[in-house]
């Protein structure tokens, strides 16, 4: 009886966690289909002429060969503060919770890609490029940018509620407090560059064509 006992309380604890943070998981699903679909769009040739995997994977390469390690480091915060500025405005928009979903997918959809023309290029070595090159920022980024998007949907259902309920009362010191978080995240994007160039730095020589 112990262990039946102890079985529910797991599944009530499971559905108690999935429904606290429904919203995260769901933005991460949408961050993985994303990379699922950049993978099968590399895979299958649905690009053309120059983003072709043989393209893809060189042109990235080759750009960061011929950089300085703080040309790395500056192209990759560059790109992350792309995606950090879309899941703010989406946070200062009215009916920005649903775009909240779609910057981790478009997220997805850059990493899918270049794993996948490093795998069609290197095939098992690609495997191995992917773990070393770009994961190790990606990951970092990536989980960034799904918390940022959260704050983001919290902040654009808040403005959304007290816009069509004709309240606003306490929403300007919600705003200042949601602009703050993004200092925290820029910080970790910050890291997650520097984490960039640091294996570029180390392992990408190693798979130059």
């Amino acid at each position: 009886m112990k262990g039946f006992y102890n079985s529910i309380r797991f599944k009530k604890e499971t559905l108690r966690f999935f429904y606290q943070n429904a919203r995260l998981i769901f933005m991460a699903l949408f961050l993985l289909f994303g990379v699922i679909i950049g993978v099968i769009m590399v895979k299958n040739n649905l690009f053309s002429g120059r983003y072709e995997p043989q393209s893809v994977f060189s042109d990235f390469v080759s750009t960061r060969m011929k950089m300085s390690a703080f040309g790395v480091f500056l192209s990759s915060l560059c790109s992350n503060l792309i995606f950090l500025s879309l899941s703010y405005f989406c946070g200062a928009f009215l009916f920005g919770k649903p775009l909240c979903f779609f910057v981790p997918f478009f997220k997805g959809l850059g990493i899918g890609s270049v794993c996948s023309a490093a795998y069609s290029v290197l095939g098992v070595n690609g495997v191995a490029f992917s773990a070393l090159v770009i994961l190790p920022g990606g990951v970092i980024s990536s989980l960034t940018l799904l918390f940022s998007c959260l704050s983001a949907f919290d902040i654009s259902a808040r403005l959304c509620k007290d816009f069509f309920k004709g309240e606003g009362d306490g929403f300007s010191e919600q705003f200042k407090k949601y602009s703050f978080k993004y200092i925290k995240y820029i910080s970790i994007m910050i890291l997650s560059s520097l984490t960039e160039c640091a294996v570029t730095s180390l392992f990408l020589s190693a798979f130059s064509m």
